[in-house]
């Protein structure tokens, strides 16, 4: 019997997809139809941006506030155990795929992540297809060991479920953690609309704090959307809402800037489709310089500063 899960953020708009894109999967491949399918939010569900299924809702703690990888870990842990779950379903980004990796090393199973289809799944094995080589080709995997924990990439196909009546809701309280949380309200903020911005500004690791600071502000001024590689990120300078690439947005804008970017394979993915774009960056042989339209071969810091200057004087 293939008893199935799935994992959400919490119900608020920007990431509505992403639940959808775990909810949809559980539902298809459960082998038990005739039972409610387990959902397990990471923030607080009150049904405004998702119907949702037939389901038991549990609920991880009871504030807006999104739990650390250990945290999360932790509670989901208990609920694989108790329930016998054999394949959990994610929705894709850094915070999931941590956490899918530590059941997986927790529980003796698999871990898939970024999943872009699920061709079968058994009480054998599962196989599925994600992107490789760059992002270039899809590759085939198959894991055997369960459970199995996989995160979905935003090129995983989902369908709305039908609406059901949510039978029964549980509240797990979460573990005390030191450390930095993430409230459900500020990503609500940070959503910046990346996947129909028009024109979007993109920060790399070379960009400074104070670097990013001008580029707020002149999004900002100008209506430009804000968005940032995941090198950036994981040095803390943008949120993770505003990752671009394989594991974030791919962003179809008519303009793309990017400043202080090396080109990464991922990270191109996501601004491929840009109708124009432009790059700066100090090193000659970046590899960015090779796919873009436009290239400035100089430092951000400066060439932003100039940039905000001019915005500032009209």
């Amino acid at each position: 019997m293939m008893k199935t899960a799935a994992v959400i953020f919490g119900d608020f708009q920007p990431v509505k997809e992403k639940n959808l894109r775990a909810i949809s999967a559980a539902a298809a491949f459960s082998s038990t139809p005739e039972e409610p399918l387990e959902i397990w939010s990471c923030c607080p569900w009150k049904g405004e941006s998702l119907s949702l299924p037939r389901c038991v809702l549990t609920q991880l703690g009871e504030t807006e506030v999104l739990p650390d990888g250990r945290q999360c870990a932790d509670a989901l842990e208990k609920l694989v155990s108790e329930r016998n779950i054999s394949a959990v379903f994610f929705p894709g980004g850094m915070l999931f795929n941590e956490v899918a990796a530590r059941l997986a090393a927790r529980t003796g199973g698999s871990v898939l992540t970024d999943v872009a289809m699920v061709r079968n799944l058994s009480g054998d094995e599962i196989t599925v297809e994600r992107e490789i080589y760059g992002y270039n080709l899809n590759g085939c995997f198959t894991a055997r060991k369960w459970p199995v924990f996989v995160t979905l990439s935003d090129a995983f196909a989902a369908k709305e479920p039908e609406p059901g009546p949510v039978e029964e809701v549980q509240v797990r309280p979460l573990p005390p953690l030191a450390g930095i949380s993430r409230s459900a309200s500020q990503l609500k903020k940070q959503d910046t609309g990346l996947a129909q911005a028009k024109v979007m500004l993109v920060c790399g690791r070379g960009v400074s704090k104070e670097g990013v600071a001008l580029m707020e502000e002149i999004c900002s001024r100008t209506g430009c959307a804000l968005g940032a590689t995941k090198a950036a990120i994981m040095d803390g300078k943008m949120p993770e809402s505003a990752m671009i690439g394989i594991s974030g947005v791919r962003a179809k804008p008519e303009v793309t800037v990017v400043f202080g970017a090396s080109g990464a394979a991922a990270f191109m993915k996501g601004v491929s489709e840009s109708k124009l774009l432009a790059a700066v960056n100090k090193d000659p042989d970046a590899l960015i310089f090779r796919y873009c339209d436009a290239g400035i071969q100089d430092d951000s810091q400066c060439v932003l500063e100039n940039l905000h200057r001019m915005i500032m004087e009209k």
